[in-house]
């Protein structure tokens, strides 16, 4: 990641130094742009806004399972959403949501990194998240704090890595 800019709505008068609106424009060295967003307060439906917007296509999760691709001439939305997303669930990390779902887990995303997380411990194996991003993750809500506190400034994002993110090869799940 290179910079952010963040905008922060007060939710409860000047006095709320944090605000409860938040957006946050994340700009990578690569040119690619990640909005995050935090709202407490406005009345809206319960989302996890889990949702990703390319240019080529759009998925979202929920509340409505929804598939949009260049390719595909109208979006694929409910069952049919999720029947396509099948065809993309045969890693070992779409096996693990599975199983939390089969057994009743309140969240499949919290089981399944869980998991991932122990095997690797177990197995002594790199693990998914690294220092790093680990790092780079935990600075991010300071820092789009300082920015919406003078008036949306870009601050940049530091590199942890020292310039050592272009050497990282792929990514890999170990199983």
């Amino acid at each position: 990641m290179d910079y952010l800019v963040s905008l922060t709505a007060h939710g409860n008068g000047p006095d709320d130094k944090l605000g409860k609106v938040n957006s946050t424009l994340i700009h990578t060295h690569r040119g690619i742009s990640i909005l995050l967003q935090l709202d407490v307060t406005t009345p809206r439906p319960y989302s996890r806004l889990q949702t990703v917007c390319a240019t080529h296509g759009f998925v979202q999760k929920y509340p409505i399972p929804t598939i949009q691709t260049a390719t595909f001439p109208n979006a694929l939305t409910g069952e049919e959403a999720l029947k396509e997303a099948e065809k993309y669930m045969s890693n070992g990390a779409a096996s693990l949501w599975k199983k939390g779902h089969e057994l009743g887990v309140p969240n499949e995303m919290n089981f399944t990194m869980d998991s991932r997380l122990i095997y690797c411990l177990r197995n002594g194996l790199p693990m998914d998240i690294d220092v790093y991003d680990a790092a780079e993750w935990s600075c991010l809500a300071e820092l789009s704090q300082k920015s919406a506190k003078e008036g949306s400034r870009p601050i940049p994002i530091p590199d942890f890595t020292r310039g050592r993110w272009k050497e990282l090869k792929e990514h890999r799940f170990y199983f």
